[in-house]
């Protein structure tokens, strides 16, 4: 039986044949004069008068002297008809061939046919060709439609084949189109005015949710990924803008499910002097329309097996208090039942307590137990203050919010509700917010002061709505994976595409945490990383804290004075750890007190501060004095973070080390693996005990330097980064006691001893790597 690599290389041999006839198999342009589908709608206009269509092949008959080729644009199939007497000669400069060179084409190939527009005897529309041209030779075979493509690993990872072989599917993203225009349309349609807002922020808020962080290297700080538009909307209230509204991606760090991706699109609108009642009944318009101009009914049959009909319009959809379904169903008043109460009630209905619960997490799994129950579309109400932070409350009971969630199939499609604008109140909440952060809860919303300030300057009374692409996953009918065009899946190379490239390289380590590649050492690499650049007298020997040097160069930036030596025992900010600060005294009696030492990509260190005195001039000598209590404190909370590494080992952990941050404010490890901590505090008591057996006993700290080369012969660490055994001919290794041996340029402490004592402040889970949290006692 042919396997996929045989079809594969008699294509490339058919590619090969072609070239040597001078036909360019991938030409730039193509010239099409009109659409399949038009062929066929305007037959009667365009019999007899000649067209060009295009399409990809879908199948080719050859019989004799003739021969029929079916392509499909995005239009629709069409029927080239083919006669050797009208093709007997190409043009192979022009990318044509003739009958002859039928055979070097096949299904999944792009053609362009050039003829007259004609009805074969069997009545099919057709073209009748005087030219033919290949497009694009396809290298791969296309499945067929009636092979069944139908494995859903392999449709959502070849999606592009998927929307080939499956015309649903091809016309399930025509809709998802159609259905943000439609939202769009409508939107411009009421006044309101589309505003992108930034998706990189410096506090992301406006859900619950678990966001994605990432570093932006020119400012040199962390930036989440948006979880919602809802803050910067509402910063262009505050800011004049009356009606606004956005569509765009935003990111929750959570679990795929059916009604959840991690990356989908979203809209939200905010509306200045209205209120949740006003929103309500926009709402019903709007999903109304939306359902009218892309599927062109109001009723639908859901996935999960219920129905739904959105209604005539002029109709309102019901209304399901909050507070009244839970009290029916389980007896709890919401306002004032304790945590215990709650939790029992919800063990009782089957759901699941964790460990660090509050209420307002109990009483939310409680009502989506009962959610599930409703098909809607109706809109959820009486929604508890405390579950809602930014929404304002409701003026016949203030233990409510003015919120309105719509119902449909079992689950929330939009949340909307009357904003909140009173700052004072706005912090309170936010600081009850920040209180289930600390306490675990790292779904919570974060502490935002400058919206705060923000309303401290005024927004007006609003209404503001969100609906993510889930509104259209239920409508339609499918799965959060079938509904987008290409989800996120585990990266993966199998085996068969291996054999078809056995020229590439595959990077496996994303599927093996373990993979440790022997480093190619190739061209000029840097010595070491104490000569690359500035001269780094710190990765030698960290007790020196006072060292001479010459200035290099000397200028200004943002308002401080910036001074390069020709060497330097000041460690730079980097690798997860805090600059030194001190001074440095110039030839010319100024002096530089720094605020922040600096290393760029090319090792060159900058040192940064206020000078007092005059500037120095490029050749001048220095002196440096380091702070010896910062330089210790630095050198304390970074050799901490390696020993909680060593006492993650004795416990017989075998994961593989993260990132890491080791700052005065803040110092953490991170571990890439699956395991999950059952028990997180007492999993870091047992850290904190292998660290004092481990500290107590005392022992010397050295470095050596070792050929890259060697270090991988002898396999002397497996905690030296890849990336340093590229970069330098030669490494540090820095020896700690029990032959525990780490590639790191960090400063350290002269004796294990010298770190003290170590507390673990918290275990957690965090973007799916383990994060261990710690403090110095």
């Amino acid at each position: 039986m042919a396997t996929l690599q045989d079809f594969r290389n008699e294509r490339l041999r058919k590619l090969e044949e072609l070239r040597r006839l001078g036909v360019n198999p991938y030409p730039a342009k193509a010239d099409r004069t009109n659409a399949n589908a038009d062929i066929k709608a305007n037959f009667d206009k365009l019999e007899g008068k000649v067209v060009s269509v295009v399409g990809r092949i879908k199948n080719i008959r050859k019989m004799g002297k003739i021969g029929f080729i079916v392509i499909k644009d995005e239009s629709d199939s069409l029927q080239l008809f083919l006669s050797e007497s009208e093709l007997g000669v190409a043009d192979y400069a022009s990318s044509e061939v003739s009958f002859s060179d039928v055979s070097l084409l096949d299904s999944g190939d792009f053609v362009e046919g050039t003829g007259e527009v004609i009805k074969t005897k069997t009545g099919e529309v057709s073209v009748k060709l005087t030219k033919l041209r290949i497009l694009t030779k396809a290298i791969r075979p296309m499945p067929l439609a009636h092979e069944e493509f139908s494995d859903k690993e392999q449709r959502l990872r070849r999606r592009y084949v998927d929307l080939n072989v499956n015309q649903e599917v091809h016309d399930r993203f025509v809709r998802r189109s159609n259905f943000w225009q439609s939202t769009r349309n409508f939107l411009l349609k009421e006044g309101f005015l589309e505003i992108n807002v930034p998706v990189l922020e410096h506090t992301t808020g406006g859900a619950d949710a678990n966001p994605f962080v990432t570093h932006m290297d020119a400012l040199d700080q962390d930036f989440y990924l948006r979880i919602s538009h809802e803050l910067p909307l509402k910063r262009l209230l505050g800011g004049g803008y009356e009606k606004v509204f956005d569509i765009g991606p935003r990111f929750r760090n959570e679990n795929y499910s059916d009604e959840h991706l991690p990356e989908h699109i979203a809209m939200e609108w905010y509306w200045a002097y209205a209120d949740w009642n006003q929103g309500m009944e926009l709402t019903q318009r709007m999903v109304r329309f939306i359902a009218d101009n892309t599927w062109g009914t109001r009723k639908f049959k859901l996935a999960n097996g219920q129905e739904i009909d959105l209604g005539d319009d002029g109709t309102d959809w019901p209304k399901i208090s909050f507070v009244e379904l839970l009290k029916e169903k389980y007896g709890l008043d919401v306002h004032n039942c304790t945590l215990e109460e709650a939790a029992i009630k919800l063990e009782e209905a089957g759901g699941e307590v964790e460990k660090a619960e509050n209420r307002s997490r109990v009483l939310d799994k409680l009502w989506k137990l009962e959610r599930v129950k409703i098909a809607g579309p109706a809109f959820l109400v009486d929604v508890p203050d405390f579950l809602q932070p930014l929404a304002k409350l409701n003026s016949s009971d203030a233990r409510l919010s003015e919120q309105f969630n719509l119902l449909l199939g079992g689950t929330e499609a939009c949340k909307a509700y009357s904003e909140l604008n009173d700052p004072v109140d706005q912090l309170d909440r936010f600081l009850e917010q920040q209180k289930m952060r600390d306490n675990g809860d790292e779904e919570a919303m974060m502490l935002d002061i400058d919206f705060v300030e923000m309303l401290e300057y005024g927004m007006p009374p609003a209404c503001g709505y969100g609906h993510a692409e889930r509104l259209f996953w239920i409508l339609e009918g499918v799965t959060a994976r079938e509904g987008v065009i290409f989800p996120q899946l585990r990266m993966e190379v199998d085996e068969t595409t291996k054999k078809i490239y056995p020229e590439v390289k595959f990077d496996t380590k994303s599927e093996s945490i373990d993979t440790k590649p022997t480093p190619m050492l190739t061209g000029e690499l840097p010595e070491s990383a104490d000569k690359h650049g500035t001269y780094k007298i710190y990765l030698n020997d960290w007790s020196i804290l006072d060292f001479e040097a010459v200035v290099k160069r000397v200028g200004q930036e943002e308002g401080q004075c910036v001074v390069v030596l020709d060497q330097t025992a000041f460690y730079p900010n980097g690798g997860g750890q805090a600059c030194d600060l001190g001074e440095i005294i110039f030839g010319n009696g100024s002096t530089l007190k720094l605020s922040k030492v600096t290393k760029d990509k090319d090792g060159v260190v900058y040192h940064y501060g206020e000078l007092e005195g005059e500037q120095p001039n490029e050749g001048e000598k220095a002196r440096g004095t380091i702070d010896g209590e910062r330089r210790l404190l630095n050198s304390r909370l970074h050799c901490a973070g390696h020993f909680i590494d060593l006492a993650v080992r004795k416990l017989n952990k075998d994961w593989k080390p993260g990132k890491g941050a080791h700052y005065p404010e803040m110092s953490f490890v991170e571990y890439v693996t699956k395991d999950e901590i059952e028990d997180k505090e007492a999993f870091a008591k047992s850290i904190e005990e292998e660290l004092n057996k481990i500290i107590s006993k005392g022992g010397e700290v050295s470095v050596e330097i070792i050929s890259s080369k060697e270090v991988v012969e002898n396999k002397i660490s497996d905690y030296i980064p890849q990336f340093v055994l590229d970069s330098y001919q030669k490494v540090h290794v820095v020896n700690y006691p029990d032959n525990f041996k780490i590639c790191c340029g960090g400063t350290h402490v002269q004796d294990i001893s010298d770190i003290g004592k170590i507390k673990i402040t918290k275990v957690k889970k965090k973007d799916g790597n383990i994060r261990v949290s710690y403090e110095l006692g």
